[in-house]
């Protein structure tokens, strides 16, 4: 087909070439010729024509164009040749796509030789072989050589003992291959047997050993005697020393059991041992001569060095009575026994001993001095003598170990700040001896859960339980422990006590200017100092009729406070009783006043300076007569004073210069038990006159 298409293309190009030559010999034009245009075009095997034109004549021109020639790519493998058949080959023209094929020559074995291996007593061995490394073909098979016999031995024996068997091992010199052939045991060979009679602590047996081993076997055994006969040895302990108690075997002295007797430790009394009647008190301690005849005074720790501390009772024949003010302040002791000499412990005596755990307060102190256990810490408990009537302000302060304290019968106050900040405090019941409790006493006993106040505290100071959180009860705006109001809400407006209350401390309402109306119930039987001072906006008060003591100023700057009128005098009280309380005169210029019969207090300075005033009876109901009541009346020669009257304010008659008649209605025995405090000379030196 190829060949037909390339003779037409010849025919067509000669004929062509023929008109054009003819054309031109014709034509005698000065030709301009177009560019040559491709008429046919060449192929990779066949020539192609080109061809022009005239502009002026029209004449055409061709000529032929080389054929254009094959590009052919790379050789790309169609079928693989192997080592012993031939592949096949092609390549492709890029311009046409015709195709060329070839034959491509087998490969040949790569041969590789197979080594043979020597047979051993144990495995087979191998001739020599080979095979193509490229097709893996076996060219010269490898045979099988048979393995040779175990036939050189060399034999070891591990000889049998009496209880365990031997054997023999059995090893081929050739290859090392090796066996073993058991042996029996050879069983033991006993000497004669040997009774072994039994003890207090062993067993006895008959016993037979072998001679080759000297294993035993035992047989026939018989239990031990025990201890059967036994006595006893004691040293007592000392002091000091530990001492024993053992029991011994008598037939054979072993000690059957031993007990240690620890040392008993010195018996402190005033310094001496009760046991061995050994000095045992710290020596090195400070002393100063004291107030009386052969008395002493501990006012240091001196050169001792001892952190449990015992003081003597008699020091170089002298009686240690005091301990000082400041003694043992900021020293690093743990314990100290106090003699029953001791009456008095000073200030500070033990500030800040951080470190002291325990003491024993005998029934000798009288006296706690201020900020005598102030901050020691570790301090966990006390207890307060019989001896003991008053705990001094700060005595406990920021003890904050104190978890417990037992307060004697005999106190009859507690100072101001006395256990402030005694944090962990959990409960105090406090005795029926006591009258009053300082401002702050307990302040910050954060776990403080209960405390028990007896009817007989009348008075309890400011902020004696603030920071009690656990131990405060608040209703309607204030503050309640055990029945006593210890605190209120200061934008309080109206008031009302709940019944059951017995007393109000000092300052709860101080400057509650918002409250307007307070109602004081029967069971209020005391009333604090400054409890209601500075309420300007306070107009009615309602007192009931149990109310036996009021403190100083306890209305004081109450501005608008509206009293009931009774003679002479302002008065305040309740429904039943407008008249509980005299607060004072309408003026000091009075020459008499007849005081209500239903009154039971005389308030502080109610006649402060009615210096006009002459005489005065105060009636049956009253009970309490309030700090400078009749200061200053200059003019009174005599007053009637009855047997119901229990209490005298400090300087309640001061001033009255010219009192010369007490006439009282009762007894010179219950003229003694009234409570009078300082300032009242006037008063105990005049004339007095029993009209009971």
């Amino acid at each position: 087909m190829k060949k037909i298409f390339k003779i037409a293309l010849t025919a067509i190009l000669c004929c062509l070439t023929l008109a054009t030559i003819s054309t031109l010999a014709a034509c005698k034009c000065e030709h301009e010729w177009s560019d040559w245009t491709t008429l046919i075009a060449a192929t990779c095997d066949s020539e192609g024509v080109m061809t022009r034109s005239c502009s002026k004549c029209g004449n055409i021109e061709n000529k032929n164009e080389p054929a254009l020639g094959h590009a052919y790519g790379e050789w790309v493998t169609l079928v693989a040749a192997t080592c012993e058949t031939s592949g096949v080959m092609a390549r492709s023209c890029d311009k046409c796509g015709n195709t060329e094929i070839k034959k491509a020559d087998a490969l040949g074995h790569e041969e590789v030789t197979d080594v043979a291996i020597e047979a051993t007593c144990a495995n087979t061995g191998k001739t020599e072989g080979k095979h193509c490394s490229r097709c893996g073909k076996i060219l010269v098979e490898q045979k099988e050589v048979p393995a040779l016999e175990h036939r050189n031995f060399k034999h070891s024996e591990d000889t049998a003992t009496c209880v365990a068997g031997g054997f023999i091992t059995h090893t081929c010199e050739d290859c090392g291959y090796a066996y073993m052939e058991p042996t029996a045991a050879k069983g033991h060979d006993y000497d004669t047997a040997v009774v072994v009679p039994a003890t207090c602590t062993t067993d006895g047996y008959t016993v037979k050993t072998c001679k080759v081993c000297g294993h035993e076997e035992k047989t026939n055994p018989t239990a031990a005697t025990g201890h059967l006969q036994t006595s006893e040895v004691v040293v007592n302990a000392t002091c000091t020393a530990n001492g024993y108690k053992k029991t011994v075997c008598q037939d054979c002295r072993t000690v059957v059991s031993e007990e240690v007797l620890l040392a008993t430790g010195h018996k402190n009394e005033n310094g001496i041992c009760l046991i061995c009647g050994e000095d045992i008190s710290t020596k090195g301690l400070e002393y100063l001569d004291g107030a009386e005849e052969n008395t002493l005074i501990v006012v240091g720790i001196g050169t001792a060095t001892d952190k449990n501390i015992i003081i003597p009772a008699v020091y170089n024949g002298k009686k240690v009575v005091v301990i000082g003010n400041n003694c043992f302040s900021d020293k690093n002791i743990v314990s100290i026994d106090i003699p029953d000499s001791v009456t008095s412990i000073g200030e500070r005596a033990f500030y800040n001993c951080s470190s002291l755990t325990s003491i024993t307060l005998p029934n000798s102190v009288t006296s706690i001095g201020e900020s005598a256990f102030r901050d020691c810490s570790s301090l966990a408990s006390i207890t307060i003598p019989d001896s003991v009537t008053i705990i001094g302000s700060f005595a406990f302060r920021d003890c904050s170990g104190l978890t417990s304290i037992t307060i004697s019968d005999s106190v009859t106050s507690i100072g101001e700040r006395a256990f402030y900040g005694c944090s962990s405090l959990t409960s105090i019941t406090i005795p029926n001896s006591v009258t009053s409790i300082g401002n702050y006493a307990f302040y910050g006993c954060s776990s403080l859960t209960s405390i028990t106040i007896p009817d007989s505290v009348t008075s309890i100071g400011s902020e004696a339980f603030s920071d009690c959180d656990k131990l405060r009860q608040y209703e309607n705006g204030i503050y309640y422990v055990d029945g006593w109001v210890v605190d209120t809400n200061s934008s309080i407006v109206k008031a009302s006590i709940k019944e059951g209350t017995r007393g109000i401390a000092d300052r709860v309402f101080l400057n509650c200017k918002s409250l307007t109306s307070i109602t004081i119930p029967n069971s209020v039987t005391s009333i604090g100092n400054i409890a209601f001072d500075g309420c300007s906006g306070l107009t009615n008060v309602t007192i009931g009729n149990g109310v036996k003591s009021i403190g100083e100023y306890a209305f004081g700057a109450c501005s608008s406070l509206k009293y009931n009128e009774y003679n002479n005098a302002l008065y305040l009280g309740n429904k039943d009783n407008p008249y509980v309380v005299l607060i004072s005169v309408k003026n000091e210029n009075i020459t008499s006043c007849e005081i209500n019969e239903k009154t039971k207090i005389i308030y502080c300075s109610a006649f402060y300076n009615c210096s006009s005033l002459t005489n005065i009876k105060i009636p049956n109901s009253v009970t309490s007569i309030g700090y400078y009541a009749f200061y200053d009346c200059r003019s009174l020669t005599s007053i009637t004073i009855p047997d119901s009257v229990t209490s005298i304010g400090k300087e309640a008659f001061s001033g009255c210069t010219i009192l010369k008649a007490v006439n009282y209605k009762g007894t010179a025995e219950q003229w003694n038990k009234i409570s009078i405090d300082w300032g009242n000379d006037y008063l105990t030196n005049a004339k007095r006159n029993y009209i009971k």
